[in-house]
């Protein structure tokens, strides 16, 4: 789950709007990483005014309320998101919050200055590698922290792997292999993560059969890793390597249609297959990209067939 919502918070919604309230004013502003408060510390200088002399800032946190300095950084960008997740998660994996106090100095000099208790001495049975992924993404600075959310996300889903079952393909192992194929270069990495989700994976034997010519069919096929053989009539048409798709034409028709021809596994595969309708439920933009892609694809694969019929 938290995974999923390190993939959704693309660049972009990493800005929070706060409203400041001085005396007879308000004015909106944009925090993330650009809000730092601390006892002491002003804002004259950031809000609009000739009064040197910097106000009080009142402003409402969840379950909170202070009247405290505030100083105004600017520079925001995603890694202060990933600090709020990270907090999230840490009371998600604990039952608790990582900085607690009795008052807002008390709370914001915890969270600028202290480090938080490990969450393997609070609950002994998580596996010791999320106290790692925690701190990094509580880290004091932006520039300690994850850099992406593809990043942060990469790590959550390296460390379910880790108590997976047998036999289930990781989701990371799903993603690398999707972000490795050219034709899908166009999609965001949040995309590729929906993409990923909606396949169906499989590990699949060599020398099996994986579609059969003149039978209907709706999903296409991507090859995540080995290597399958075209045939038509017994005749070898063509071979497909790892990053290459197969069955599109099904899709970009949007109905069944008999399959034109035989595709066998050559090798073990990691093979993933995708179906009309779970791709209907992945958000517009990536069904247009993916489109996109199997559309450009499929006119690449007739000008390589006309060049070689004209050779």
């Amino acid at each position: 789950m938290m995974r999923d919502g390190a993939t959704a918070l693309a660049p972009g919604q990493s800005e929070t709007i706060i409203e400041v309230r001085l005396p007879g004013r308000s004015y909106p502003i944009v925090i993330g990483e650009g809000l730092v408060a601390s006892a002491g510390r002003r804002i004259a200088a950031a809000l609009p005014g000739d009064d040197d002399r910097a106000p009080d800032v009142s402003f409402d946190l969840p379950g909170q309320r202070g009247n405290i300095g505030v100083e105004l950084h600017f520079g925001i960008d995603q890694r202060s998101d990933i600090f709020s997740l990270g907090v999230v998660l840490y009371e998600l994996l604990t039952g608790q919050r990582p900085f607690t106090a009795d008052n807002m100095d008390s709370l914001i000099t915890k969270i600028t200055e202290i480090a938080p208790t490990p969450p393997t001495k609070l609950r002994s049975e998580l596996p010791r590698e999320i106290d790692a992924i925690l701190f990094r993404a509580l880290a004091k600075t932006p520039e300690q922290r994850y850099p992406t959310w593809t990043e942060f996300s990469l790590a959550l889903t390296n460390l379910v792997e880790k108590v997976l079952p047998p036999g289930v393909i990781p989701d990371s192992e799903k993603y690398v292999a999707l972000k490795r194929v050219p034709m899908l270069s166009g999609l965001s990495d949040s995309e590729l993560w929906e993409l990923a989700l909606a396949g169906k994976w499989s590990e699949v034997p060599a020398k099996k059969t994986l579609v059969k010519e003149d039978e209907k069919g709706l999903s296409f096929f991507l090859v995540g890793k080995g290597q399958v053989k075209v045939t038509r009539k017994g005749r070898l048409l063509n071979t497909l390597d790892e990053r290459e798709c197969f069955g599109e034409m099904a899709y970009i028709r949007g109905g069944e249609m008999p399959r034109h021809a035989t595709v066998e596994s050559v090798t073990e595969l990691l093979l993933a297959e995708f179906d009309p309708e779970t791709l209907a439920k992945m958000s517009l933009s990536a069904q247009l990209h993916l489109t996109r892609a199997l559309v450009r694809n499929l006119v690449d694969r007739l000008e390589a067939a006309n060049m070689r019929i004209a050779h």
